[in-house]
């Protein structure tokens, strides 16, 4: 199990966040399954958890590339199409 996985699991396990949207955390074992659920909450979840970790990823390989180093640090721009993705999954 990777980062990815178990931001995912904790983000859904979290008690409030089961409850308020009807999620049994314990069907979910990996991102991936979180990505092929029918529940739109957890689906949105866990694609907002993986376009984070591609976006740190890609961030990261740009740092190497020009020689950089430090924390990566993204812009409210930066984060306009995982929240775009999220709206879009919630409202079908």
């Amino acid at each position: 199990m990777n980062k990815s996985d178990n931001m995912f699991l904790k983000i859904i396990s979290d008690e409030r966040f089961a409850s308020t949207f009807d999620v049994i955390p314990s069907k979910y074992k990996s991102l991936d399954e979180g990505k092929r659920a029918l529940n739109p909450h957890v689906k949105a979840v866990a694609e907002m958890v993986d376009q984070l970790n591609k976006k740190i990823y890609e961030a990261k390989s740009e740092m190497r590339i020009r020689n950089k180093v430090g924390p990566v640090v993204f812009t409210e721009a930066d984060f306009k199409p995982i929240y775009n993705r999220a709206v879009s999954l919630l409202s079908k």
